[in-house]
């Protein structure tokens, strides 16, 4: 089907994207000693820094798609040849031209959704050790 090509975004902001997505995957990377209470300290602290990018992250990734999205409608309409295929096909030309971008959708969704995860994780550890910490002041009765 001459005229249709994987559609490819050059967007000045994909740098931004990937690098958003790179910083949160490195500090998801990072070990936390959950009984360290410094160290899950710093790591919440690092990831809710992270969190006020994600709505950024999401925008980029969105716009990215859609755009993708309305080019491959364009070519797959204004193409001779699939005009004449019944619409599910056609569906399916469009699915396959934008398939990058769809990729780099989801990783961005599924990245954010993530390190909502893993903050939420580090919460619920620091919540833990800040009670254990009462409970061992109050067996040697410091109180």
């Amino acid at each position: 089907m001459s005229g249709l090509s994987k559609i490819k975004v050059e967007d000045e902001k994909l740098p931004e994207l990937e690098m958003g997505i790179s910083h949160i995957e490195d500090l998801m990377e990072i070990v936390v000693d959950h009984q360290n209470l410094q160290q899950v300290s710093e790591q919440l602290a690092s990831g809710l820094q992270l969190l006020h990018t994600t709505g950024r992250l999401i925008e980029i990734a969105t716009r990215m798609y859609d755009y993708s999205k309305g080019v491959a409608v364009y070519q797959t309409a204004m193409n001779e040849q699939t005009k004449k295929l019944p619409t599910t096909l056609q569906v399916k030309i469009v699915e396959g031209l934008i398939s990058n971008q769809s990729g780099v959708y989801a990783k961005t969704d599924r990245i954010i959704k993530a390190l909502d995860k893993y903050i939420e994780g580090l919460r619920s550890m620091l919540s833990n050790l800040k009670e254990e910490r009462k409970i061992e002041s109050y067996n040697r009765g410091e109180e």
